[in-house]
């Protein structure tokens, strides 16, 4: 052992020293292999259940964005508008009601000139402006498209001599798709054919609105309202244009940005004033 060089000595101890303590080591060596194994054990359960979560939550998204994409594309072909407009509840439909059932019980005259139309029809003192006891109003508030389907039969059941409609603002107020606006209207006409064919017919168009963002519909449906008219010989009476004003609704016929006043129905009687006396 004498002969053994310093250095092969001490590496003959470091190994005899470890070799002593090779189940101290090898403890650890286990220790920390088990740990690091848990540890990643649970970094993988972990992440699965954020993936897990990440999954479901991408699966209720897409069913979400399906259904609001499916219902959008339903609403604008005219579903979900026939019964319960948009913006309207059990009082403005009770109200609506009652007031077509009041306009039934009042008499009818030969020779009738009868408006049907919004509150802006029911609103303007027809008789007094154009001095014609014949003129009979039957305008009511909050009035659509649908709701003159309804009562149409109650004007012309006297088969009057002319009928003027003023419809179509208040389902563009409500949401109700340009389509079905249209398609009724196309029925109100048909209907008033079948049943008073004596009867001249005037589609008033839709005035503008202080909504500027309704601007683009009131417009297409007044273009598509006046094609129909012009291939079916019902007379047209453009009253959009001079109600026009920096985008909407003159405020300057209104009192209210909305309803007229006296300045707007006085431009209003001069409009039409050459229908109602030919």
């Amino acid at each position: 052992m004498q002969d053994t060089p310093e250095v092969l000595l001490k590496i003959r101890k470091q190994i005899y020293y470890i070799w002593s303590n090779r189940s101290s080591a090898i403890k650890v060596i286990f220790v920390n292999s088990v740990n690091q194994n848990d540890m990643e054990v649970k970094e993988r359960k972990r992440s699965g259940k954020w993936l897990k979560r990440i999954l479901i939550l991408s699966l209720l998204l897409n069913l979400a964005l399906g259904s609001y994409v499916g219902y959008k594309k339903l609403k604008e072909k005219g579903y979900f508008s026939s019964a319960q407009p948009e913006g309207y509840g059990e009082y403005e439909n009770n109200l609506l009601s009652a007031n077509a059932e009041f306009l039934r019980m009042l008499p009818n005259d030969s020779n009738e000139i009868v408006f049907v139309g919004t509150s802006m029809t029911a609103d303007f003192p027809l008789q007094e402006m154009f001095k014609n006891p014949a003129i009979k109003n039957r305008g009511i508030a909050l009035t659509r498209t649908a709701d003159v389907l309804k009562r149409i039969d109650e004007a012309t059941e006297s088969k009057p001599k002319k009928i003027f409609l003023e419809i179509g603002i208040n389902d563009i107020g409500t949401g109700i798709p340009e389509d079905s606006i249209i398609s009724n209207y196309i029925k109100i006409l048909t209907t008033i054919k079948e049943q008073s064919p004596s009867s001249a017919i005037y589609v008033q168009s839709l005035f503008p609105s202080s909504d500027k963002t309704k601007t683009a519909a009131i417009e297409s449906c007044n273009k598509k309202l006046e094609d129909y008219c012009k291939k079916n010989n019902i007379r047209f009476i453009n009253l959009y244009q001079a109600f026009f004003k920096d985008g909407g609704i003159d405020t300057g016929m209104t009192f209210d940005g909305l309803q007229f006043n006296g300045k707007g129905y006085t431009m209003w009687k001069q409009l039409i004033e050459l229908y109602v006396n030919e």
